[in-house]
């Protein structure tokens, strides 16, 4: 196991180097596990009790509104207090991993990359330079990085990353030249609040770039809010209200596909106004 996934990172290092066809390589690599992805949650969704949306579905937000962090495992870093990725898709989960205190912008990535684009700072000046160089240097691997010459290479990317992102402006994962991989990924508490989950990089030059809205994907809805959209539904069909529009997140974009949502429902539902769901 461990060596298939040295050989899967090897792979996509190499094709990452190559020009044109090793973009479209990763994009079709990507789009591969984007159809194994729904497939399976398509057919799970059949059993579940609850009716989850496709965790594919985009959704575009401020990314100011993503202030905290997710705090579901045990980690010394907070950005790793995550669920996975992978099997938690479209779960709903129950307890506090959404009343965790700490905050996006105290990262120490978002730290670093606020000296970098705004001060001009050098990678190694900053502390998250150094906080990963010793995780790569005590055997992690991190985004393919296995010393510090990868490391560097990754900052480059980095930069490549934050030029791509101000001079073309933040694109959906198939309309990108350059800042690949798939879109931040967030999760919702109970209360509707989005809470980071992956993502953290683009997610960071984004916010401190001042851009308006970005794609999100949600991965996990915390059960109270799961249950609020539930009986929001059941009262839409019950009303015969009028037919859902994906575009219109006016009171929360996790709610535009139930019809007949205004404000005072919401506020009705949540004790919240609807401007309110970000904290």
């Amino acid at each position: 196991m461990q060596m298939d996934k040295r050989i899967k990172k090897m792979l996509k290092k190499t094709l990452a180097l190559l020009p044109g066809c090793g973009t479209t390589l990763i994009y079709a690599w990507h789009r591969t596990k984007y159809e194994q992805r729904k497939l399976r949650f398509n057919t799970l969704n059949l059993f579940k009790k609850h009716h989850i949306p496709d965790p594919d579905t985009v959704y575009w937000i401020d990314p100011g509104q993503v202030i905290f962090m997710t705090h579901y495992k045990d980690s010394p870093y907070a950005e790793d207090k995550v669920f996975h990725i992978i099997k938690d898709r479209g779960r709903v989960y129950d307890g506090n991993w959404d009343t965790y205190p700490c905050r996006f912008s105290d990262l120490k990535v978002f730290k670093a990359l606020e000296r970098r684009i705004r001060h001009g700072a050098a990678w190694e000046d900053t502390a998250f330079y150094h906080q990963i160089l010793g995780q790569i240097e005590s055997g992690e691997h991190l985004w393919g990085c296995e010393n510090r010459s990868d490391w560097d290479a990754r900052c480059c990317y980095l930069d490549v990353m934050i030029r791509s992102i101000r001079d073309e402006g933040y694109k959906l994962m198939n309309k990108r030249t350059f800042h690949g991989g798939e879109e931040v990924t967030v999760n919702v508490g109970r209360h509707g609040q989005f809470l980071f989950q992956d993502g953290r990089h683009r997610l960071a030059i984004a916010r401190i770039l001042g851009i308006e809205k970005i794609p999100v994907r949600i991965l996990v809805r915390h059960r109270q809010w799961q249950t609020m959209r539930e009986n929001l539904t059941a009262l839409a069909k019950k009303n015969d209200g009028p037919k859902p529009r994906q575009d219109d997140a006016s009171v929360h974009p996790d709610l535009a596909d139930i019809p007949g949502i205004t404000p005072d429902i919401f506020r009705f539902f949540t004790g919240k106004e609807d401007h309110e769901f970000t904290g």
